[in-house]
């Protein structure tokens, strides 16, 4: 047992990553064990070593952090992945939720807000609030072509979403929702919206009617 969140750094701006763990290591309860450039680079250690978390960068000029964490997925990694980026929008966290990215944290956060989602995250919490916003309608469009009302929910929602989507149909709040599974109310919220626009229903009315016909509930 590791007293200390053994930390892997991926970042392919050399300030960035040298500045980020120069002070991840100021804080005692942390141990950057690696750092690499490329995800290719990143890979090949993961493929050989354990560590806790992985801070890892949404655009490598080799491969984007999705892709990498897709890979670790197939690996069958135990570690947990924290997305940075510059961006913000629903369309990158949807991808994520489906890699099981526990992390979506933006590159101008301070540090204390980077610490914190580490230990959210080592404790089995999310961090994806401050990264999303509200949905576009371009983006509300693209969901809902993409979207097949018969489709099974193991295919068109998320881990995350289906469990959200049972609480919800179970008449749990918002913020109950939120203290059961660790994650703040304003993800929740953001969670409901999305679940609304894949199914094409209006109201907590047709969420329940969805869940009865796919046995959720």
């Amino acid at each position: 047992m590791h007293s200390k969140i053994r930390l892997v750094l991926v970042d392919d701006h050399p300030l960035h990553l040298d500045g980020l763990e120069l002070l991840l290591k100021k804080e005692k309860n942390f141990e950057v064990i690696h750092t690499s450039k490329t995800g290719a680079e990143f890979l090949k250690y993961a493929s050989n070593n354990l560590f806790d978390i992985v801070l890892l960068d949404l655009h490598l000029p080799d491969m984007d952090g999705i892709s990498i964490s897709g890979e670790l997925q197939k690996m069958k990694h135990p570690s947990k992945i924290i997305l940075l980026t510059m961006q913000r929008g629903g369309r990158y966290i949807q991808k994520a939720e489906k890699l099981s990215v526990k992390g979506y944290v933006l590159k101008s956060s301070d540090i204390e807000t980077i610490k914190n989602a580490i230990y959210t995250v080592q404790n089995g919490g999310e961090v994806f609030d401050q990264a999303e916003n509200k949905i576009s309608h371009e983006e509300e469009l693209r969901l809902k072509s993409s979207v097949v009302i018969d489709e099974h929910p193991d295919n068109l929602l998320s881990e995350r979403e289906r469990e959200i989507l049972i609480l919800v149909c179970k008449e749990y709040s918002s913020s109950q929702i939120a203290e059961k599974l660790f994650i703040s109310t304003g993800t929740v919220d953001t969670h409901r919206k999305n679940i609304l626009v894949k199914l094409s229903v209006n109201n907590t009315v047709g969420l329940v009617k969805y869940a009865i016909k796919h046995g959720l509930i």
